[in-house]
């Protein structure tokens, strides 16, 4: 296994971690919802423009998240794959 296979199964691992994580979960839930509910209180385009990018960044980072999750999940199936590939041969 490569050091760049095992580096893409713990980063997984942890971004899996995260994702899962309650306390992560709610701090996101919480931001959101704050950014949201001061969205429709203000009538400012300025401030409604810069809460809706709080948002959509927020959202960006939650699918990079999941993204390096998703990555390490591959690279697991593959390490798998290679292994099971490998026991055949030597039988």
């Amino acid at each position: 296994m490569s050091d760049k296979t095992q580096e893409a199964i713990t980063r997984g691992r942890f971004a899996s971690e995260l994702e899962n994580n309650p306390v992560y979960i709610e701090a996101y839930t919480i931001f959101e919802a704050q950014c949201f509910e001061l969205w429709k209180r203000t009538t400012d385009g300025r401030e409604r423009a810069r809460l809706w990018q709080a948002i959509a960044i927020a959202g960006k980072l939650r699918d990079i998240i999941g993204m390096i999750a998703a990555n390490g999940r591959v690279a697991e199936k593959e390490l798998e794959a290679m292994i099971a590939r490998q026991e055949r041969e030597a039988t």
